[in-house]
Protein backbone atom coordinates (compact mmCIF):
# COMPACT_ATOMS: atom_id res chain seq x y z
CA UNK A 1 0.00 0.00 0.00
CA UNK A 2 3.14 1.94 0.46
CA UNK A 3 4.13 2.28 -2.64
CA UNK A 4 0.63 2.60 -4.55
CA UNK A 5 0.45 5.65 -2.67
CA UNK A 6 3.89 6.68 -3.12
CA UNK A 7 2.88 5.98 -7.05
CA UNK A 8 -0.35 8.42 -6.75
CA UNK A 9 2.20 11.27 -5.62
CA UNK A 10 4.04 10.79 -7.93
CA UNK A 11 1.13 10.85 -11.04
CA UNK A 12 0.49 14.07 -9.00
CA UNK A 13 3.64 15.73 -8.94
CA UNK A 14 4.27 15.35 -12.90
CA UNK A 15 0.53 16.07 -13.40
CA UNK A 16 1.27 19.47 -11.73
CA UNK A 17 4.77 19.96 -14.04
CA UNK A 18 2.79 19.23 -17.33
CA UNK A 19 0.23 22.13 -16.25
CA UNK A 20 2.46 23.97 -14.64
CA UNK A 21 4.47 24.37 -18.03
CA UNK A 22 1.12 25.45 -19.89
CA UNK A 23 0.20 27.53 -17.69
CA UNK A 24 3.58 29.40 -16.30
CA UNK A 25 1.76 29.70 -13.13
CA UNK A 26 1.34 28.05 -9.42
CA UNK A 27 -2.37 28.04 -8.25
CA UNK A 28 -2.73 28.50 -4.88
CA UNK A 29 -4.81 25.07 -4.43
CA UNK A 30 -1.58 23.54 -6.48
CA UNK A 31 0.28 25.24 -3.67
CA UNK A 32 -1.98 23.61 -0.90
CA UNK A 33 -1.68 20.37 -2.72
CA UNK A 34 1.84 19.88 -3.07
CA UNK A 35 3.39 20.65 0.15
CA UNK A 36 0.83 18.33 1.30
CA UNK A 37 2.52 15.97 -1.49
CA UNK A 38 5.99 16.42 -0.11
CA UNK A 39 4.38 15.62 3.81
CA UNK A 40 2.74 12.64 2.97
CA UNK A 41 5.68 11.71 0.71
CA UNK A 42 7.91 12.30 3.86
CA UNK A 43 5.17 10.07 6.40
CA UNK A 44 5.29 7.00 4.00
CA UNK A 45 9.07 6.69 4.11
CA UNK A 46 9.12 6.77 7.34
CA UNK A 47 6.78 3.97 8.08
CA UNK A 48 8.70 1.55 10.17
CA UNK A 49 11.47 3.60 11.06
CA UNK A 50 12.14 3.70 15.08
CA UNK A 51 14.55 5.87 16.96
CA UNK A 52 15.59 3.48 18.83
CA UNK A 53 17.48 1.72 15.79
CA UNK A 54 21.20 2.73 16.25
CA UNK A 55 22.64 3.68 12.73
CA UNK A 56 26.11 3.05 14.17
CA UNK A 57 25.79 -0.53 14.82
CA UNK A 58 26.18 -2.37 11.43
CA UNK A 59 22.54 -3.85 10.78
CA UNK A 60 22.55 -7.70 12.14
CA UNK A 61 19.07 -8.00 12.60
CA UNK A 62 16.60 -8.44 9.50
CA UNK A 63 13.31 -6.10 9.30
CA UNK A 64 11.32 -9.58 9.91
CA UNK A 65 13.29 -9.80 13.12
CA UNK A 66 12.58 -6.47 14.28
CA UNK A 67 8.60 -6.88 14.31
CA UNK A 68 6.88 -7.13 17.14
CA UNK A 69 2.80 -7.45 17.92
CA UNK A 70 2.97 -3.87 19.14
CA UNK A 71 5.30 -2.77 16.27
CA UNK A 72 3.88 -5.08 13.25
CA UNK A 73 6.04 -2.45 10.51
CA UNK A 74 8.93 -1.80 12.82
CA UNK A 75 12.05 -1.99 10.10
CA UNK A 76 10.28 -1.77 6.89
CA UNK A 77 12.40 0.10 4.41
CA UNK A 78 10.24 1.46 1.72
CA UNK A 79 12.67 3.69 -0.62
CA UNK A 80 10.58 5.71 -3.16
CA UNK A 81 11.13 5.30 -7.06
CA UNK A 82 14.10 7.58 -8.87
CA UNK A 83 11.67 9.42 -10.49
CA UNK A 84 9.92 10.45 -7.45
CA UNK A 85 13.24 11.34 -6.14
CA UNK A 86 13.88 13.38 -8.72
CA UNK A 87 10.63 15.22 -8.97
CA UNK A 88 10.69 15.82 -5.26
CA UNK A 89 13.98 17.29 -5.45
CA UNK A 90 12.97 19.42 -8.00
CA UNK A 91 10.48 21.65 -5.84
CA UNK A 92 12.98 22.10 -3.30
CA UNK A 93 15.59 24.45 -2.98
CA UNK A 94 19.04 24.07 -3.77
CA UNK A 95 19.85 25.52 -0.45
CA UNK A 96 18.82 26.69 3.32
CA UNK A 97 17.34 29.90 3.57
CA UNK A 98 20.35 32.35 5.10
CA UNK A 99 18.90 32.99 9.19
CA UNK A 100 18.83 36.72 10.10
CA UNK A 101 21.44 37.85 12.13
CA UNK A 102 19.32 40.47 13.68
Amino acid sequence: WINALLDRCECAIESWLSSLSRHGRIETDDERLLTRILFCIGELTMVGFSSQQDTLQPRTKSARDMVTDKEPVRGLIVRPSNRLIHLVKLMLPTTMPITSVN
